[in-house]
């Protein structure tokens, strides 16, 4: 069985791959495990995880919104491409999770960005507006 180590001011979890979660303000995913072996994540990766965590408490998200729909409906291509750790299609779920305090023209300029731009650079656009929307 293979699971997603999760590190966190309550100490360190483990959730199952494929199952949904939603990493807490603090929480970072600092690994994986499979059959008792652990593979650690990049440092950026993980800068990445706590962006996304903080994007997600700053914006309100709901918890599974559109943007978990679509990367179920996903994953099977994503696996047939080769992509299983795919940090713009995580900023890309983020961006539709929270479609509604964003507004279309926002989300279709993130989506295309995300395409060209590295996640982080995408990260930073999305905080951006969300601050200017709705203030830090």
């Amino acid at each position: 069985m293979n699971f997603i180590i999760i590190d966190g001011p309550d100490g360190r979890r483990k959730v199952e791959e494929g199952a949904t979660f939603i990493l807490a303000l603090g929480e970072s995913v600092v690994g994986s495990e499979s059959d008792g072996l652990q593979d650690h994540v990049d440092i950026d990766q993980t800068k990445l995880d706590q962006e996304l965590a903080e994007l997600s408490h700053t914006a309100g998200n709901p918890g599974f919104g559109m943007g978990d729909m679509i990367a179920i409906l996903a994953k099977p291509v994503a696996l047939v491409l080769g992509k299983t750790d795919c940090a713009s299609c995580e900023v890309r779920k983020m961006i539709f999770n929270i479609w509604r305090k964003l507004g279309a023209k926002a989300v279709w300029k993130l989506v295309k960005m995300s395409m060209n731009e590295p996640a982080e650079t995408v990260a930073a656009r999305l905080r951006e507006i969300l601050e200017e929307n709705h203030g830090p």
